[in-house]
Parts: C-alpha cells; sequence; structure tokens
C-alpha cells in the first residue's frame, strides 16, 4: 500500500507493511488546525515568508555596478572617428608607368624599320623543278630546302638531310583548308657530295683523276613509283674544273665510285623518263 493512502471517506489507512512508521503529530501543527478549525487567529511562529517576484526586483538598484553600465551603450554620446596613423613614406625608388606614348617613344629607329619590312616570302622553285614536282609540294619543299642568298639567288639550305616529310594536316580548322597538306609526297634528296663530302673523280683520262667538285642544284626533279607509294628526289651537279664536264649525282660515273653504305642509300632504278 502506498504511503499517505486514503480511503473513500478521506480517512488515512494505517500502513501494515513495516516499513513505515507512523509519526505523532506535533502539538503545534494540531494546535494550529485546531486553532484554525475554531475560527481563531493565529499568531506567526517566526518562519519568514516569501515575497512575491515582481520586475522591480531585477533592475538596476538590486543587481546594480559598473558591469550593469558599461554592458549598455551610451546612445547619448557621438562617436569619434578613429584616425589611422599616416603611413612611413616609402624609401623604395616609384616604378615608372609606361604610357602609349612613352613606349611608342622608346622604340629605336631599328626596331621601326624591321617591323615595316615584309615577312620573308617562300623561295621559288628552279623552273624546271617546277614541271617535275607535283602542284601541291610546290610550298612546302621550297620552304624547308630552299632559301634566299644575299645576292638574291636561291641556295641550299644548311645542314641538309636525305628524306623529308611534309607537313601533316591539322587537326582543326577555322576555315575550307587547302589540299595541299593532304596529297603532299616524300622528298628524297641525293647529293652524296653535299651531304657526306665523298670524293669523286672525272672519268675522262686526260683529267687525270680530277676531283669533282659542287655545281649547284641539278635542274630537273624526277617521281619515284614506290612499291606503295610515290615520292620526288632531286639532285645536284658535279663539275670537272678540267674538261668542264658535268655529271649528275644520280648517274653511273658517280654512284659506281662510292663505297657500299653509301651505294645502299641509292635504290632507285632510274629509266628514260621515269625512276
Amino acid at each position: 500500500m502506498a504511503h499517505g493512502q486514503k480511503s473513500l471517506f478521506g480517512q488515512v489507512k494505517p500502513c501494515v507493511c513495516g516499513f513505515h512508521t507512523q509519526q505523532p503529530a506535533s502539538q503545534g501543527s494540531t494546535g494550529q488546525q485546531t486553532a484554525a478549525s475554531a475560527g481563531v487567529p493565529v499568531q506567526d511562529s517566526g518562519v519568514p515568508k516569501r515575497t512575491a517576484m515582481n520586475l522591480s526586483m531585477f533592475t538596476k538598484p538590486r543587481f546594480g555596478g559598473t558591469h550593469v553600465a558599461a554592458a549598455k551603450p551610451n546612445l547619448s554620446v557621438a562617436r569619434k572617428p578613429t584616425q589611422a596613423p599616416d603611413p612611413q613614406p616609402d624609401t623604395q625608388a616609384p616604378v615608372p608607368v609606361h604610357t602609349p606614348m612613352s613606349v611608342c617613344a622608346t622604340v629605336s629607329p631599328v626596331s621601326r624599320a624591321s617591323q615595316l619590312l615584309p615577312p620573308p616570302s617562300t623561295p621559288q622553285l628552279p623552273r624546271l623543278w617546277a614541271e617535275g614536282l607535283p602542284p601541291e609540294d610546290h610550298k612546302w619543299v621550297g620552304k624547308v630546302l630552299l632559301r634566299t642568298g644575299a645576292k638574291g639567288k636561291t641556295e641550299l639550305q644548311d645542314n641538309l638531310k636525305l628524306w623529308y616529310t611534309p607537313p601533316p594536316p591539322s587537326h582543326l580548322y577555322h576555315q575550307a583548308p587547302s589540299p595541299d597538306n593532304f596529297f603532299a609526297h616524300h622528298l628524297f634528296v641525293w647529293m652524296p657530295y653535299k651531304l657526306w663530302k665523298v670524293k669523286v673523280v672525272c672519268l675522262n683520262p686526260s683529267c687525270g683523276g680530277n676531283q669533282l667538285t659542287g655545281g649547284g642544284l641539278h635542274k630537273r626533279a624526277r617521281r619515284v613509283l614506290d612499291v606503295d607509294r610515290t615520292y620526288n628526289m632531286v639532285t645536284e651537279t658535279l663539275i670537272c674544273r678540267k674538261c668542264n664536264a658535268s655529271h649528275a649525282s644520280w648517274s653511273q660515273a658517280v654512284l659506281q665510285q662510292l663505297d657500299l653504305a653509301h651505294r645502299s642509300e641509292f635504290r632507285v632504278i632510274l629509266t628514260q623518263r621515269y625512276a
């Protein structure tokens, strides 16, 4: 049974569990109940009564101090703007600012003259080269193989190679491309005297084995039909200074004097019109 349980008539039931001992009622409380029931005023026993809480209990007079005044902003006082300290004068030299007029003024006459010069154009091929080479190979062959000399004549480039590959077509075009890069052919440059400085002599008995020297480009270019492709071939001219005889480097008079390593590089069988 719960402690302090009452019956249906409002009487407290005695506890029979043995754990709760019923304390006897004090005389003071019994007297007060009896006096209250009899209507007699009861005197205060000296215990302070708790006063009701109101808003004035939480104002500044009760919880005052300097920290309360510091927490509240003083809106009546105008705020003074803080002044930043003056920066120290920079001892470094000022950076010059170039205007368009100053940039134009600093351009030397030499640079102006170089800007006015037109870009160098592609050297023109020899006349018979242009007839022997396909039109799609004229531009790139003249650019990689030839140059314009000091006297305005067409010369060979330095550091020649045996084979030249045409420039590949671009992967992206912003306008209609030229078909030349798609149909260009490889170039075989057979110039053993220019490439390897081989010694070739004149076969005329009256010359006494005089060495042949370079005489410039051969006037013709030839097309070679290979097993799986077609390529172009150009060569040089060798001249004997005694008999003034000229020989193309692909002639048998020159090929039979080459050593086996250099002769094996020439794998062309020449015919009357084609190779």
